[in-house]
C-alpha cells in the first residue's frame, strides 16, 4: 500500500523542524525500496550485509546548506515499530 504524497511530505517537514540540521536542510530525497533491494543498498555503500529500516546519505549544498537522500524499507519499518509497541 503506497503512502499518500502529502503525508510523507508532513513527516518529512515535521522531523526537519525538530531537528534543525546546521547547515539547513535545503532539498531532501524519500525513496521507499524493498527488502531486496534495501539489503543490497546497505551492503554496497556501508559494507552492512543485512536488512535495515533507513539509510540516509547527506551533502553540502553549492552555496550552503545540505541535500540528501533518505531511503525506507517500509517492511522493516513497520516490524520494527511492532516490536516497540508504536505505530
Amino acid at each position: 500500500m503506497a503512502l499518500p504524497p502529502t503525508l510523507v511530505r508532513r513527516v518529512v517537514r515535521a522531523v526537519a523542524s525538530a531537528e534543525r540540521p546546521a547547515p539547513p536542510l535545503r532539498q531532501l530525497s524519500v525513496i521507499f525500496l524493498g527488502p531486496d533491494r534495501m539489503r543490497r543498498l546497505n551492503r554496497r555503500h556501508l559494507k552492512h550485509d543485512r536488512l535495515t529500516d533507513v539509510i540516509a546519505f547527506a551533502l553540502r549544498a553549492p552555496g550552503g546548506g545540505l541535500v540528501g537522500d533518505v531511503y525506507v524499507c517500509r517492511a522493516v519499518a513497520a516490524r520494527q515499530a511492532r516490536e516497540a509497541g508504536c505505530s
